[in-house]
């Protein structure tokens, strides 16, 4: 493991190009900076304060819980997720609309099997609760997901893609498994 400082508290946000030569971030302002690598060390390549390009912001109101994290996954589709724990799939038209396609998280299957004592506590110190209830969600993630990156690119398209979250699981979705288990779902 390596632990870089920047100088920047705090950092609210990040990205990486694709081959991970450069990292953008964000304190807690307007502010990015960007950093290259430079051997094992990380340099300030710009720094980004003010800017006068024109900015689409798109605001569609739905009826999921609040999204915390989006990221674009092809030239007019993102995939967002939130505090609902599912990745959903929007597309963005040439008019400047962004539609709901699907949510990307197909309910799992009630499986029943015994659960260890310990298991039982780790999944209520997860949600945060102190009774042993069967509370499970239907989904991979078991609270908000926090945070959606890419994870592997092909061409121009993302082919998989990253979720993390509250409940400390990492998962990685592939765009391939996705389309053939979920009908109708197409990347655009």
């Amino acid at each position: 493991m390596s632990l870089h400082q920047f100088l920047l508290e705090p950092i609210t946000c990040h990205a990486w190009n694709r081959d991970r030569t450069q990292i953008a971030l964000s304190p807690n302002n307007h502010e990015v900076h960007i950093y290259k690598k430079n051997g094992s060390q990380w340099v300030k390549a710009h720094e980004l304060k003010e800017h006068n390009g024109h900015i689409t912001v798109s605001t569609l109101k739905t009826e999921f819980l609040p999204l915390l994290s989006v990221s674009f996954v092809s030239e007019n589709s993102v995939v967002a997720a939130g505090h609902d724990c599912c990745p959903m799939l929007f597309n963005y038209d040439d008019r400047g609309c962004l539609t709901f396609v699907s949510k990307l998280d197909i309910p799992k299957q009630s499986i029943q099997r015994n659960m260890s004592a310990m298991e039982r506590f780790r999944n209520m110190d997860k949600r945060a609760t102190t009774e042993d209830r069967n509370t499970a969600l239907e989904t991979l993630h078991q609270n908000s997901i926090t945070q959606v990156s890419i994870y592997e690119v092909d061409k121009q398209d993302c082919r998989k893609f990253c979720t993390t979250g509250i409940d400390g699981a990492m998962t990685i979705w592939d765009f391939k498994t996705l389309e053939s288990s979920i009908q109708g779902l197409r990347i655009m």
